[in-house]
């Protein structure tokens, strides 16, 4: 493989992870802001983002052995990939963090409304019985 051709790999990998660190922060600021109907706007193409930089950063991998011994413009783009992978696992821990918050506050709500149930949803989407209530014998 030439360097031309890795060069054109690191250039779409930096051009697919600045696209999904973008559409990351805007999911940031619509989980601040609880924008339930920007959220789900932005969950399909975080899905498409994500595999399309995944694959891209697999055709990084697999293409960069075959280099040889990188030059200095192949050597300051790949630093360049690798602040921009680290900065989008960082955006993507932090927005997990604030939807696992929003999750703990809807299931503190549940528990408080419904104290007879366990706070959460079940994976079927219900509402799950904590088995607190006394069983009748028979």
């Amino acid at each position: 493989m030439t360097a031309d051709a890795i060069v054109s790999i690191l250039e779409a990998e930096l051009a697919a992870g600045a696209a999904l660190a973008e559409t990351l922060e805007r999911q940031r600021v619509a989980l601040i802001g609880r924008d339930l109907e920007g959220l789900d706007e932005l969950t399909e193409r975080l899905r498409e983002q994500f595999a399309h930089f995944h694959a891209v950063l697999r055709s990084r991998e697999q293409a960069l052995p075959a280099v040889g011994s990188p030059g200095d413009r192949v050597a300051a783009l790949l630093r360049e990939a690798r602040d921009l992978e680290a900065r989008v696992v960082g955006l993507a821990r932090l927005n997990n963090e604030l939807l696992a918050d929003r999750l703990a506050r809807v299931n503190t709500v549940l528990s408080a409304l419904l104290p007879e149930t366990a706070a959460g949803y079940s994976p079927a989407g219900g509402v799950r019985r904590s088995g607190g209530a006394l069983a009748r014998s028979a």
